[in-house]
């Protein structure tokens, strides 16, 4: 009852206390931060390697199994789960909901990068991604030349080199990724029974070609003027 007596006997302090709760609660109210996707923090992180050449079956062998050997041990870990496919290699990694992610991510890291030393040379360096709901597309569109005006090379050059400059001048805008269609690529045709008289490996020659199309600089200039 002593709240009651004391709004009877200080009815003006009482209603000084009343619009201070209520100037504080509107201020608290216009600040609170709202999100679409609130900033969570899962437990999921993926490693992805690349294996240029390598079918499903050496990729799991060569990378799959070397990187899952030392992920698995880690401490709060729930799930590993892999899919090997040609050329590439993903491994998810599930900690248990509790665990600090900054934490797990700097475990994983070091773990693969112990195993990269297991890895194959022409293997690619594992990437260690964390999963964030908050980098997820929020807008995702398609274009197409209905005219026939370009081919499917045509309008992918069209879409990297003016399209996505212009959206990504936009302010607000923190990156844009380019899907589909169709890049220029170089493919080359291998004689089998050529290399085998020649005793080479497809692999020698991926590297002799690896070797050729290398930027190597030529030196250095000085320029005293």
């Amino acid at each position: 009852m002593w709240l009651s007596d004391l709004s009877i006997k200080r009815p003006v302090f009482i209603v000084m206390l009343m619009i201070a709760l209520v100037v504080v609660g509107i201020m608290a109210y216009r600040q609170m931060p709202v999100d679409l996707m609130p900033d969570t923090s899962t437990p999921l992180i993926t490693i992805r390697t690349t294996y240029p050449g390598a079918g499903p079956e050496v990729v799991e062998k060569e990378i799959t199994k070397p990187i899952e050997a030392a992920v698995s041990p880690l401490g709060g870990v729930n799930s590993v789960s892999s899919t090997s496919s040609s050329g590439v290699s993903v491994i998810r990694v599930e900690y248990k909901l509790e665990y600090p992610v900054d934490k797990a991510v700097n475990e994983v890291r070091e773990r693969v990068s112990t195993a990269q030393r297991l890895l194959p040379q022409d293997a690619g360096a594992p990437v260690v991604i964390r999963f964030d709901p908050t980098t997820s597309p929020i807008l995702t569109f398609s274009l197409a030349d209905k005219e026939g005006l370009m081919n499917p090379v045509q309008l992918r050059r069209f879409v990297d080199n003016d399209i996505k400059p212009r959206i990504e001048r936009v302010d607000g805008v923190a990156a844009v990724n380019v899907n589909g269609g169709q890049e220029r690529e170089i493919s080359v045709g291998v004689s089998l029974t050529r290399l085998l008289a020649l005793g080479l490996s497809p692999q020698q020659l991926i590297s002799a070609i690896r070797a050729e199309n290398a930027d190597i600089p030529g030196g250095t200039f000085i320029d005293n003027g």
